[in-house]
């Protein structure tokens, strides 16, 4: 999983590495919006690639690196 999230760019990966905080309101500014994107984009790519059990482990986390850190 690793090597395929960093083959989608290492904006999406760094989302890994260093985490995203994720707020109650939608960002508005350009660099809130490429950060909130990446850190989906992300946690799309890893709840596709987790079993059910897996899944629910991690289901109530909003951020990447919370998912990454529990698996």
């Amino acid at each position: 999983m690793n090597t395929y999230i960093m083959s989608l760019g290492i904006d999406i990966w760094l989302s890994v590495e260093n985490g995203y905080q994720v707020s109650k309101t939608l960002p508005i500014d350009l660099n809130g919006k490429e950060n909130y994107l990446n850190n989906a984009k992300t946690n799309n790519v890893m709840l596709f690639g987790l079993t059910y059990t897996e899944i629910f482990k991690v289901m109530n986390y909003k951020c990447t690196k919370e998912i990454w850190d529990k698996l």
